[in-house]
């Protein structure tokens, strides 16, 4: 009997997957249920199980299980512009046979999702294809919209779920750009096979003139329904001359192609003959070579009607405009460059840009996701609030300059003795691989990354020095003789790098496994020279273990299967290359604790930046969709770095994009958005209530009135704010945030002198609340349509006079300005030059007991407009706002906007909104 089934690991992983056959189709998975289940797999799988399992090897599948079926996803954020749309889903959608969909549903259950991320992700899919068009609808229209995911995050699975849907519902032709490279282009097109088309396109029975079933073409009880691809998974597989023959018609066509000036513009030629055919083009990587990065604009500053974009931005775009009825989706992790496209307009020629004009969604990650900020930590942050540790796998590497100088020409001949840490990544990606072998997961693919030089030549003297040292050490560990000490070096590395394990998995299991391990490991150089690549499909029986050595056919899009190792010393120029480069983002289940990232102190310090900007951007997403808004009005922020050493995206891409410096200073901060836990909301009223009883005598004119306590001090200030637990929607007020600003200004002097005030409705039979111990009238505020079981959100907490209310009376008479508005000089009140007048050393919180109450019906189309009567009460709770004076001692924050937002902050609309 081989090691692989004796091994404990293994025993308990015959179990593991016996309970995820029998917990499949489940609805409520409890940890009741899974215990039940366990025993009842155990009691099953008796005969195999010799001994039967002990104690603690119950307790390790008890545990990995409630792990795996803790997975929770939250919902995506989206915003959309209806113009120009008609609603269709909802009315057409029970009428569609499903069939494809359910269909890869079943194959995604069979490859061990969970039942709650497969629930999301027919959620998502169904809620982006009503975004797009009725296939069905005549006349000519067109969408435009983008989807942001995470890097490695399942953005494939959703597209491919989205076209499974799309064919459901009627879509004809279907083209999915597949980055730059035959090796993603023909990986993609893999996945197309396994969850579209059900058969291999890279295998065809001549005999039978039918091709070989696979992935969901194995799934039986959907009927068939064939799908054309005129586009292979081979590595020339790309849509050709002779592949142009394939026509839609009775059976959909769905075909993968490369962003290759040669492709498109073949492609455009066959797409001419079919104006009035409805299309969708899904692109992948939208971010890469689809955005124009020539200027529109002519030498006085208009947009020049004759300019020629960039060749893949101008063919994506002629493709577009060759049908009638068309829909656009771009996919990408990174939408830097997205977020700073030039706005162009409509071009004859070309059509419209590709900006998501549209609808844009933010795609919710899993929880058992790894990404930058589970990996590399995140800081504590004057805007974001309190980091978070990250897992402890990066390892600092400095030893490599002798090597590999970071500046190296083509011509570069590595030192021959390779550097230590690189002695110890590669052992390390041994141990781990024969760990995982140890664990039952020897036919699993395992992957290592090596990625040090872009230049082509350099990586080939790598790869052969690589392969020279493995082979040397598989033929030790093989032949070695007694006094070869090479497993004992194995086992002192072991026992530092990775025991002991929650698994208990021993040096001795691993130990047995390393012979075999070591035959199994190849090794690639992945370039646009190198035959080599990487057939995880044709290995797919036993795992491919490989260590892939290349630049950037590695640093986009290209999944590394199995990645546990990664030995990564490139510089990145920009924050997209940097998030795209970690190719050790991802999912690993049963072998994350393996998983080690080998790379400088710089670059580990860069993702830890780069981590923030991405977390403040995804949470202005979150907020913009929680208020409604369109993607026209997609002003965002994001941060630059303040060491300088990258932009945020290629500069030829950032040409809209402004310079923009902020602070906590002279802003105002509230809190528009409400979790509906009872358990939260009683929590602040307590927080609330202690610290009004705490601030000592309140003023007050008259019953009902507003309550103000003056001269408290930043302390019991700073508790409420670290205790106050509110939506991380609300992206632009993160308590923690504001408590550690308030700490490190009074550091300077400043905001040690507070006013609180306790805003009071003092209107007639309104309700009222005790808090503080006083008695204060309910405001009252209408709430958005709900978005969110979980949450709710208002447009404005404040009246624009409440943040001059702890000020003089000739103060706020100096506050009042007349302001040019729409239609002509107004005069309002601003809250900018109440901020101004008040002394850095003082800070005003404003606090509202409120009543949340649903909008009532909306006018129907052609109805005059109304206000909205307040209608069924949804929440009581309360909201906080923070008023910060003007600082010129705060340290600001740097950040790079884009149009939209430069004009929201500073234009003449945005003076108007301030003011009112």
């Amino acid at each position: 009997m081989t090691t692989d089934i004796i091994t404990p690991s293994v025993r308990t992983e015959m179990v593991i997957s016996l309970v995820r056959e029998l917990l499949q189709y489940e609805s409520e998975i409890t940890h009741e249920l899974i215990t039940e289940q366990v025993d009842l797999a155990c009691l099953t799988l008796k005969r195999r199980l010799t001994p039967p399992l002990t104690a603690p090897e119950l307790q390790q599948v008890n545990s990995r299980l409630r792990e795996d079926y803790a997975v929770w996803i939250g919902q995506g954020a989206v915003l959309t512009d209806k113009r120009d749309h008609e609603p269709w889903l909802q009315s057409r959608g029970a009428s569609i046979d499903w069939r494809l969909y359910r269909r890869y549903e079943k194959y995604l259950s069979g490859q061990g999702w969970h039942p709650r991320t497969l629930t999301r992700l027919g959620e998502l899919s169904s809620s982006i294809l009503g975004l797009l068009e009725d296939p069905h609808r005549e006349g000519h229209w067109d969408r435009r919209g983008m989807v942001v995911g995470q890097v490695q995050s399942g953005k494939t699975a959703s597209y491919t779920a989205l076209i499974n849907r799309a064919i459901d519902a009627g879509y004809p032709l279907i083209i999915v750009l597949a980055g730059r490279f035959n090796d993603l282009r023909s990986q993609t097109q893999q996945r197309i096979d396994e969850g579209v088309l059900g058969y291999d396109t890279l295998t065809v029975n001549p005999g039978e003139n039918a091709p070989h079933r696979t992935g969901v073409g194995l799934i039986r009880g959907f009927g068939d329904r064939h799908i054309n691809s005129p586009t292979t998974a081979a590595q020339n597989g790309d849509f050709s001359n002779s592949s142009g023959g394939i026509k839609p018609g009775k059976d959909p066509v769905v075909m993968v192609v490369k962003k290759q000036k040669t492709v498109l513009t073949r492609l455009l030629r066959w797409c001419r003959n079919l104006t009035s055919m409805p299309v969708l083009i899904i692109d992948d990587e939208a971010d890469d070579s689809s955005v124009n990065t020539k200027s529109i604009f002519d030498d006085n500053g208009n947009v020049d009607p004759e300019y020629d974009p960039t060749a893949i931005n101008g063919l994506i775009r002629r493709i577009l405009l060759a049908f009638d009825r068309r829909c656009y989706v771009g996919y990408t992790a990174t939408p830097f460059a997205n977020i700073f496209i030039q706005r162009e307009g409509q071009s004859v020629k070309y059509g419209d840009d590709l900006f998501p004009r549209s609808f844009i969604i933010s795609l919710p990650a899993p929880d058992n996701y790894v990404g930058p900020e589970r990996i590399f930590g995140m800081n504590d942050d004057p805007m974001l609030g309190a980091g978070r540790e990250g897992l402890g796998l990066a390892r600092p590497v400095t030893d490599w300059s002798t090597w590999i100088p970071a500046r190296h020409d083509r011509e570069w001949v590595p030192a021959p003795t390779l550097p230590e840490s690189l002695h110890r990544a590669l052992r390390c990606f041994v141990l781990a691989t024969a760990a995982r072998r140890a664990r039952g997961q020897g036919q699993k693919h395992s992957s290592m990354l090596i990625h040090v030089t872009r230049l082509k030549a350099v990586q080939a003297r790598v790869t052969q020095q690589i392969a020279t040292e493995m082979a040397d050490l598989h033929n030790r560990v093989r032949y070695g003789l007694h006094d070869d000490p090479i497993r004992e070096e194995l086992r002192v590395l072991w026992e530092s790098e990775f025991s002991p394990l929650d698994d208990g998995l021993s040096w001795a299991d691993v130990n047995d496994c390393l012979t075999a391990t070591t035959g199994e490991i190849v090794v690639k150089t992945i370039n646009g020279d190198a035959r080599d690549s990487l057939q995880y499909y044709h290995h797919r029986d036993v795992g491919l273990k490989v260590i892939a050595i290349g630049g950037d056919r590695l640093s986009r899009g290209l999944t590394l299967e199995g990645l546990v190792t990664s030995y990564y010393l490139r510089n990145a120029a920009a924050y997209d290359t940097l998030l795209q480069m970690g190719r050790w983002f991802g999912y690993r289940p049963g072998y994350l604790d393996l998983c080690r990232i080998f790379t400088s102190p710089a670059l580990i310090e860069q993702y830890v930046h780069v981590t923030l900007a991405s977390e403040e951007l995804r949470r202005q997403l979150e907020r913009m969709a929680e208020l409604e808004m369109s993607p026209q009005e997609f002003g965002l922020r994001v941060r630059t770095d303040p060491n300088q050493t990258m932009t945020i995206t290629s500069p030829k891409k950032m040409v809209s994009g402004t310079p923009l410096r902020l602070s906590y200073a002279a802003t105002l901060n509230e809190q528009v958005t409400f979790l509906k836990s009872s358990a939260v909301t009683q929590s602040n009223h307590d927080l609330v209530d202690r610290l009004l009883r705490q601030a000592g005598s309140p003023e007050r004119s008259a019953p009902l009135d507003n309550v103000i306590w003056r001269h408290v001090d930043h302390e019991p200030i700073v508790e409420l704010l670290r205790g106050y637990r509110m939506s991380r929607a609300n992206f632009r007020m993160v308590p923690g945030a504001m408590a550690q600003y308030i700490e490190e200004r009074v550091r300077g002097g400043a905001l040690t002198d507070w006013t609180v005030i306790l805003i009071s409705n003092t209107r007639a039979g309104e309700r009222t609340l005790t808090l503080g111990g006083v008695e204060v009238g309910y405001t009252q505020r209408t709430h958005m349509p709900l978005s969110s079981p979980e949450r709710i959100s208002i447009r404005r907490l404040l009246s624009p006079p409440d943040e001059g209310l702890d000020l003089t009376e000739a103060q706020q008479r100096a506050c009042i300005q007349e302001v040019q508005g729409r239609n002509g000089p107004v005069v309002k009140f601003s809250p900018l030059a109440a901020r101004k007048r008040r002394e850095a050393q003082r800070g005003l919180l404003l606090i509202y007991p409120l009543q949340l109450r649903s909008p009532g019906r909306r006018p129907v189309p052609g109805e005059q407009a109304v206000d909205p009567p307040l209608s069924e009460l949804t929440l009581e709770t309360i909201g906080l706002a923070v008023s910060f004076p003007e600082d010129t001692g705060a340290p600001p924050v740097e950040y790079l906007v884009n149009e939209t937002y430069w004009q929201n902050e500073h234009g003449e609309d945005d003076l108007e909104e301030a003011t009112s």
